[in-house]
């Protein structure tokens, strides 16, 4: 677990850097040139970690959601890992079946999205 969390936060701050320098390291936008489903998601964290959270919305809606989403894992990580276990493995294709479906709807608002270009 710890060695995970580190691999995120590492990948969190190398986006952050980047985006500091404007610098795209989406490989579907640089092959594509089309915007994928993370397209705009470190600017819009950076937003709502800036209080602007509206506005964090005109570049990708999936911020809010994943915050939630990571603060409800941790705490039922920390409350009782075996029965969150549980859980995952019991609704593990509804979870794989509703990200599929609100990726494939990132995708066409991040395809409509005139920010990302």
């Amino acid at each position: 677990m710890i060695k995970k969390l580190f691999l995120i936060i590492l990948v969190i701050v190398i986006a952050f850097i980047l985006s500091a320098f404007d610098v795209r390291f989406c490989p579907i936008f640089n092959l594509f040139n089309v915007p994928c489903v993370g397209c705009g998601l470190t600017r819009a964290v950076k937003l709502i970690f800036h209080g602007k959270i509206l506005e964090s919305f005109k570049y990708n809606i999936l911020p809010i959601p994943l915050l939630i989403l990571i603060l409800i894992y941790v705490c039922l990580y920390i409350i009782n890992k075996e029965k969150l276990n549980f859980y995952v493995e019991k609704y593990k294709w509804s979870i794989i079946f509703i990200s599929f479906c609100v990726m494939i709807v990132v995708w066409y608002i991040n395809l409509n999205n005139d920010l990302l270009y």
